[in-house]
């Protein structure tokens, strides 16, 4: 009898846990419609007036654009300086695991695993979380979303391109979706050049007040 309620007890603590997850996501899509974005849309206007001087006085496009090193921004450790709220123009989704081909693992840890997926026959990189080992850690992986928003004007371009985010079966674990751009620089000799275009991707980073915290050679592509 006392397994049972033992038994009994785990899976109510699991219910409970599954909803505090639910809770806080609405309670992020709906917070991120109100939280002010004054500082990020300043950054954008900055953006918007040295793009019209540059097509001013050249029409030639950036040089290197698709050779730019990009962090992978592969932890979760990642946080601003100041304030954290940016444009958040996606919702948090629903998915199962039919919505994903596996190609393989890409790293692995205790909680959470990056894997080379396909969404509906496009390459990914899927970031998984297990919220039922660890469901503490939704503000942390929601803060990464946040950050993701913040650094809009340089995915694509000097970080992977968020994709999408939300749970997977049921909220069973957290997910967020990237564009796969590449293999990280852990495998290779990196030279001069690489080296210093990689600092050059971080100072812009660390220009939109965002410190990664977590800089290695597996979290630069």
């Amino acid at each position: 009898m006392a397994t049972f309620e033992k038994i009994e007890k785990e899976l109510n603590d699991a219910k409970d846990g599954l909803n505090k997850t639910e809770e806080k996501l609405k309670e992020f899509e709906e917070g991120s419609k109100e939280k002010k974005i004054w500082d990020l849309e300043e950054k954008l206007d900055d953006g918007e007036e040295r793009n019209e001087e540059q097509r001013k006085g050249s029409r030639q496009p950036p040089s290197g654009k698709s050779q730019q090193p990009s962090s992978s921004s592969g932890g979760t450790s990642s946080s601003t300086s100041g304030k954290t709220s940016g444009k958040q123009n996606m919702e948090a989704q629903s998915f199962n695991y039919g919505d994903f081909k596996y190609i393989s693992i890409l790293s692995a840890g205790e909680n959470n695993k990056v894997l080379e997926c396909e969404f509906y026959g496009k390459p990914i990189v899927l970031k998984c979380t297990a919220l039922s080992k660890k469901p503490n850690c939704l503000d942390e992986l929601l803060n990464e979303v946040e950050i993701y928003g913040v650094l809009a004007k340089l995915q694509g371009m000097y970080i992977p391109e968020l994709l999408f985010y939300g749970d997977l079966a049921n909220g069973m674990s957290f997910i967020m979706g990237l564009k796969f751009v590449g293999s990280t620089l852990y495998h290779h000799n990196i030279n001069i050049w690489q080296k210093e275009r990689a600092l050059s991707v971080l100072k812009k980073i660390h220009d939109c007040k965002v410190l990664h915290n977590d800089i290695r050679e597996e979290n630069i592509l």
